[in-house]
């Protein structure tokens, strides 16, 4: 059994190798094997093919030796743990550590060779374990818990703490100062630190070390990359609409307004701010956004994502005299709702490879959008978004579209009989035109917002879809 620990260079690869590695050795599970080249590693092989626990491998490079060899062998014998991170720091990184020369030539070179081998290792994506070196890099706790959730390995508190201790910044600095000979080629053959290797966790250090010509020749190879693992470009002529939705949702209400810059979105299911995220784009470009979401473990991940944002953890609902209602949390946390079809719902998780469990029923506050519209004072809203698994009746039936004037709404609708249900809903509403649908989410615009020539125009190409992210990992990811 095999674990590659494939990090892209000066993306916090070795700190995963270490992770890793003492998972492994804490619970006896394991081991780590010592450097090798990458173009040895049939060799590698070769050397401990009577070793029947996992064997833990780092390398930047997929080889193609490597490569046929994760091809060919059994799903269930080989992990990938991978690691990225902002390209731009990247080549900082290395040019401090003396490893790249700043000129423009080399500067994009190694751009254009990062996001190559970034590319290859992509095609296995389906069964690694991904991470971005910002989310984790002063997070080593969460990173050790998703880690041994993707290994399938329990470790108890205790052991995380200690892994947790150990593998701190300042641990992991004390152990590379104990090296003998401390040029920059020399490493600890346990740790794979070398010299300088631990040079700061800040991100975005390019913004004060390279110069604005600099930045541009990276930005210039990477733009689309970068947006689409959601980093910001410094050159706005390069950038294009981000997109957080599943299908590009957010853009199209973006087109329908007229490219706004500034707008009230609204989203009601807003889950944690990212993942299918529906104004997290808008909220980016300077609106004001307010989002609602009833699950109190979501929640706190919302927080977190959205700290400029006004934040609601609340269940929405169709009466006022509704002060609380059953609400089904599952593990997928997308599907949870103020109803469940079980059936449904272990057809979803059968599709993902998860095992299903039953929801676990719990009691939230609630509250109708009226009367959340009225505490926020926000009578009027450009886009507004309701997407609550089968509730969104529910939450029509709390909203006086005459008091409250909403320009654009999408509303998801799963069947057919829900669809049917706000389309005739709507008929009471002589103000508001139904545009159309967009895979499942229906569109409807006030006939004083809408200009014929934001429809005709409707681009659907033009943008970069994020990678979604789920906050308990990858394999829950719906996209």
């Amino acid at each position: 059994m095999w674990i590659f620990c494939a990090g892209s260079k000066r993306s916090g690869s070795t700190l995963q190798y270490n992770i890793v590695s003492r998972i492994l050795e804490i619970k006896n599970e394991g081991k780590r094997l010592p450097h090798s080249k990458p173009e040895e590693f049939l060799n590698v092989v070769e050397d401990n093919k009577d070793y029947n626990k996992y064997k833990v491998f780092k390398t930047h490079l997929l080889t193609s030796e490597i490569e046929d060899f994760i091809k060919t062998s059994k799903p269930n014998i080989i992990k990938i743990v991978y690691c990225f991170r902002d390209v731009r720091d990247v080549n900082v990184s290395l040019v401090k550590k003396g490893w790249l020369d700043r000129n423009l030539n080399d500067l994009r070179n190694t751009t254009i060779s990062y996001l190559d081998d970034f590319e290859r290792w992509m095609a296995f994506k389906d069964v690694m374990y991904i991470s971005k070196y910002e989310d984790f890099y002063d997070n080593i706790k969460t990173e050790i818990i998703k880690i041994t959730d993707y290994l399938d390995i329990v470790l108890t508190e205790t052991e995380i703490a200690q892994l947790e201790r150990e593998l701190s910044a300042d641990a992991l600095k004390n152990d590379k100062n104990q090296l003998v000979n401390k040029d920059r080629f020399s490493f600890n053959q346990k740790t794979l630190l070398h010299k300088d290797h631990i040079q700061g966790k800040i991100p975005n250090q390019f913004k004060t070390f390279f110069n604005e010509e600099e930045i541009n020749v990276i930005e210039k190879e990477s733009c689309n990359w970068l947006q689409k693992y959601g980093y910001y470009l410094t050159s706005k002529d390069l950038e294009k609409f981000s997109s957080y939705s599943q299908h590009a949702d957010d853009y199209i209400a973006w087109q329908l307004l007229g490219k706004k810059d500034k707008g009230v979105v609204v989203e009601v299911g807003a889950f944690d701010g990212q993942h299918l995220s529906n104004s997290k784009s808008l909220d980016d470009l300077g609106w004001k956004s307010i989002n609602i979401e009833p699950s109190p473990e979501i929640f706190k991940y919302l927080e977190v994502n959205r700290p400029n944002s006004t934040n609601l953890n609340l269940a929405v609902v169709g009466e006022d005299s509704v002060k609380e209602i059953d609400f089904y949390s599952e593990e997928l946390g997308v599907l949870s709702g103020c109803l469940v079809d079980e059936d449904d719902l272990k057809i979803r998780y059968n599709n993902r490879g998860i095992t299903y469990k039953t929801p676990a029923k719990i009691k939230v506050q609630a509250k109708t959008l009226n009367k959340i519209l009225q505490e926020q004072n926000c009578t009027e809203v450009d886009v507004m978004s309701i997407d609550v698994e089968g509730f969104e009746m529910k939450v029509l039936q709390g909203l006086d579209l005459k008091s409250n004037l909403i320009k654009l709404l999408i509303i998801e609708a799963n069947n057919e009989d829900i669809k049917n249900e706000i389309l005739n809903h709507f008929k009471s509403f002589i103000d508001y035109l139904y545009v159309g649908n967009n895979y499942q989410n229906l569109f409807f615009i006030h006939k004083k917002t809408v200009k014929k020539k934001h429809i005709k125009s409707i681009d659907f190409n033009d943008y970069i879809k994020v990678r979604q992210q789920h906050p308990k990992g990858d394999k829950f990811v719906i996209d």
